[in-house]
């Protein structure tokens, strides 16, 4: 009842084919023609078409929409209208926005996009309603359908599958439907017997959407390697779609080769990329990194250092510096100097200057792990210079106060080189008659100025200073008889006479002689 109550009959195929306004008029009488009133509304057009003939026949009723068949081409390539009104208010547009008693406006979404949630498709709501024009009548129906193709006028419209029905300006229904596009159609009318051929026709579409399929994969993995190999990783991943349910996933990493989990992965980082692919052969991936790290190297440098320095330029540095990576596999160190940045290369051998030094030792694996080390080596100065001072000297005196000696004291330290020699008493100095100790020093300066123990070399030697030889002769007195003689002075030479020690050996001799006869007797 209500699709006929919808459904155009012939007087109003013929309307909708024209374009014109219309009319209510009896069917069951055809002579009378419809008389060219005046519009209830404004027509788009200016001209009208000729009202057609009253006369219905079977044959105009498959016509009329053969004749709106060939006009919508133009239509055809346009996305359809949501609001239309039938019938068309422009001639050769079948289609177009038809006008009823009134201006009636369409409210709802034109273009329905769902995506499938089941196998069954998707839950689609279809709602629309109408406001002014005649939708204030009392008794106001609707009904909306759906079709595979597109429909092209409200003729075809008692040839769709009908969703949904209402009595009243609204229309809310919900529609399953398999994933796929629908065209699909609204007509609305004013129920009254007084005017039936009022109505409001207007189109929408519907998309269900086939979801993709997901593949779900783990976060990034980061394992520590074992061996050289590099070390096991083991994850899980899965795959699901809405309408086929689980699906199987595949794994592969770079050159498409499988991997499945638990399997070893090299030492740096692998993208893992895991496919789906569902039955309708559409597929979805995603894909995690496995990042296998190395442990870090060792080195080991050696103990810091002390160095004593054997000339200007410091002193060469022996030492060995160890390393290997962590399978045992041995690494050569490169220590360099470290002063805030790194400065050259210092290999054992090296000189080194006087200062402290600190050595920063570096190894590099096969995997860009690097370790560091670092001592310090200290070239000092804490030798002093070497003296070089004259034998014990001996001299006669010259005067009573001694004589005056000269002598030369030199010193030579290994960094500093030459360096002065301070003695006292010093050289030229008048020595006493005696013996006197000459203590000399030289001092590294080199040494003092860095701050460090001064070096000071200290060593000595004597001065003998003999007294003033006297010269022995006869009493002036005497005449030179009978006086004690003493020893005489050998002027060239200053060396004693040897007769004054004849005579006295000759007395004691004569002494003791006379000693031993008195005790015979």
């Amino acid at each position: 009842m209500l699709l006929g109550a919808l459904t155009p009959s012939t007087a109003l195929a013929d309307d909708a084919g024209t374009g014109a306004p219309v009319e209510s008029t009896p069917a069951p009488e055809p002579e009378p023609a419809p008389e060219p009133a005046p519009e209830p509304e404004p027509a788009p057009a200016p001209e009208p078409e000729p009202a057609p003939a009253p006369e219905p026949a079977p044959a105009e009723d498959e016509s009329a929409p053969q004749e709106q068949e060939a006009a919508p081409e133009e239509d055809d390539a346009e996305a359809p209208v949501e609001d239309e009104v039938a019938p068309p208010t422009e001639p050769g547009r079948p289609d177009g926005p038809q006008t009823a008693a009134g201006p009636v406006v369409v409210s709802g979404n034109s273009t329905i996009v769902e995506e499938a949630t089941s196998a069954a498709g998707a839950d689609v709501p279809i709602e629309f309603s109408i406001s002014g024009g005649w939708s204030d009548a009392p008794v106001v129906v609707g009904a909306c359908a759906i079709s595979d193709v597109y429909v092209d006028s409200v003729f075809q419209f008692g040839e769709l599958d009908f969703v949904g029905y209402t009595l009243g300006t609204s229309l809310s229904v919900t529609e399953e439907l398999p994933v796929g596009s629908y065209f699909g159609a609204c007509l609305w009318a004013p129920f009254s017997l007084a005017n039936i051929f009022s109505f409001k026709f207007h189109r929408f579409t519907i998309e269900v959407t086939d979801p993709l399929p997901v593949v779900t994969v783990p976060a990034d993995i980061t394992e520590v390697a074992v061996d050289a190999s590099g070390a096991p990783a083991t994850f899980a991943v899965s795959g699901t779609d809405v309408i086929d349910g689980v699906l199987p996933v595949s794994c592969t990493k770079p050159g498409d080769v499988a991997v499945a989990s638990g399997d070893v992965f090299p030492i740096g980082t692998t993208t893992v990329t895991c496919e789906v692919e569902n039955s309708r052969d559409v597929v979805a991936s995603d894909s995690f990194d496995v990042t296998v790290t190395a442990p870090l190297p060792t080195v080991v440098a050696p103990a810091d250092i002390v160095l004593e320095a054997t000339g200007p330029t410091g002193a060469p540095v022996d030492f060995v510096a160890t390393g290997s990576d962590f399978v045992g596999t041995p690494l050569l160190p490169v220590c360099r100097l470290w002063d805030g940045e790194l400065g050259a290369p210092v290999t054992s051998g090296s000189t080194l200057p006087l200062g402290e030094h600190e050595l920063r030792c570096e190894v590099v694996d096969s995997w860009d792990g690097a370790a560091t080390d670092t001592f310090l080596v200290s070239v000092v100065d804490t030798t002093g210079p070497i003296l070089d001072l004259p034998d014990d000297i001996v001299v006669d005196a010259t005067d009573t106060d001694g004589a005056a000696v000269e002598f030369e004291a030199t010193a030579f330290d290994l960094v500093a080189g030459p360096v002065p020699v301070t003695c006292s008493p010093a050289s030229g100095s008048t020595f006493p008659i005696g013996v006197t100790e000459v203590t000399c020093s030289a001092t590294d300066e080199i040494i003092v100025l860095r701050g460090l123990r001064a070096a000071v070399s200290t060593d000595s030697f004597t001065v003998t200073v003999n007294e003033l030889s006297e010269v022995g002769g006869e009493d002036e007195g005497a005449g030179g008889q009978g006086g004690d003689s003493v020893p005489e002075a050998l002027p060239d030479t200053g060396a004693p006479s040897l007769m004054a020690p004849f005579l006295l050996a000759s007395l004691l001799l004569a002494a003791g002689a006379a000693l031993v006869l008195r005790r015979r007797a």
